[in-house]
């Protein structure tokens, strides 16, 4: 793996907010196994990405004809510089123990039949309906030690 270009912080040590002020700021992020840069080069590009930032109700909704005109609005000017977030730290001494496991039925799965399709070896599907009865989805609980 090659080093990360110097100013470059790794997608992995992002947070949403650094990485808004990154991108929108114009500076590159390193992501993948050989620390490939990617910036938003195009002034208008950082201004649609720091309107989608400012409009985070539409990160999972519709966007309308008028949300359009407002990304074309937006585009007029140049996005101002974002601070950067101080980076997270783990608290010092911080340990999370595994308290719980509740294992569930996942939608998609049917006994005695692999992903792709074909017949699972070595168990009938008896069995495996017998050994998933109890079993209906898998949350885990962490808490602090």
């Amino acid at each position: 793996m090659s080093d990360t270009p110097e100013g470059s912080r790794p997608l992995h040590l992002q947070t949403i907010d650094s990485l808004f002020a990154e991108l929108i700021g114009g500076t590159s992020v390193s992501v993948g196994d050989q620390n490939d840069q990617f910036a938003l080069k195009n002034v208008d590009s950082r201004s649609i990405l720091n309107w989608y930032r400012l409009n985070r109700n539409k990160w999972a909704g519709n966007v309308m004809a008028s949300d359009v005109e407002a990304m074309v609005s937006a585009m007029k000017s140049s996005p101002a510089a974002l601070p950067m977030p101080d980076p997270v730290t783990p608290k010092a001494g911080r340990r999370l123990l595994l308290a719980k496991v509740v294992a569930h039925r996942f939608a998609g799965v049917h006994a005695g039949v692999h992903a792709y399709g074909t017949a699972e070896l070595g168990h009938s599907e008896q069995q495996l309906n017998h050994a998933l009865s109890g079993v209906r989805r898998c949350d885990s609980v962490l808490e602090d030690s």
